[in-house]
């Protein structure tokens, strides 16, 4: 198939690197548009890290160098590619919105279909797994905040205590 993203025919070769580098700085920039189910940075770790898609951990779960290369290729060949194509057909429709939304909407089942996990996405999976770990982490940061309102108020009372034994030894000395 001449269109491949492993095809000798594609023409020019994209250099491994090249495409590594465009999945890990798009991935980043989708961050900071705030896509649903998008990881955020996290500190040193690397985006595709995070994601699980960095060569090392690919390659420690069996997938080869050159099957590594080659699912960079395609991510970058067909997403490039699909949203080419959709721009270039929306040039000449009447409510273009209107059609890029179908044809996307389209698109996003038929991976849903792909996948086959339960009819989600991995992202829909890695959405909802990150969204508990948001709300186990709003729950410890509010047992945290409670706790220290708590110990802020047995203060306010021995302080008051301590304020009220002292304004009693002042009136008594006066």
């Amino acid at each position: 198939m001449a269109n491949s993203p492993d095809s000798v025919e594609s023409a020019p070769k994209i250099h491994p690197d090249v495409t590594e580098n465009w999945l890990a700085s798009t991935l980043e920039q989708a961050a900071d548009l705030r896509i649903p189910g998008v990881l955020q940075p996290h500190g040193k770790v690397t985006i595709l890290t995070q994601y699980g898609l960095n060569r090392e951990a690919l390659h420690a779960k069996g997938c080869s160098r050159e099957g590594v290369d080659r699912l960079y290729r395609a991510m970058f060949v067909y997403s490039v590619g699909f949203y080419q194509m959709i721009e270039s057909l929306m040039q000449g429709c009447k409510n273009n919105f209107v059609v890029a939304s179908s044809v996307w909407k389209t698109f996003i089942i038929l991976l849903e279909y792909c996948n086959k996990v339960d009819y989600r996405t991995l992202i829909s999976s890695m959405s909802m797994k990150h969204q508990r770990q948001m709300d186990e982490a709003e729950v410890r940061f509010d047992t945290k905040i409670d706790q220290a309102i708590s110990h802020f108020d047995e203060r306010e009372v021995d302080y008051k205590s301590q304020i009220a034994d002292l304004q009693k030894t002042v009136d008594e000395s006066a």
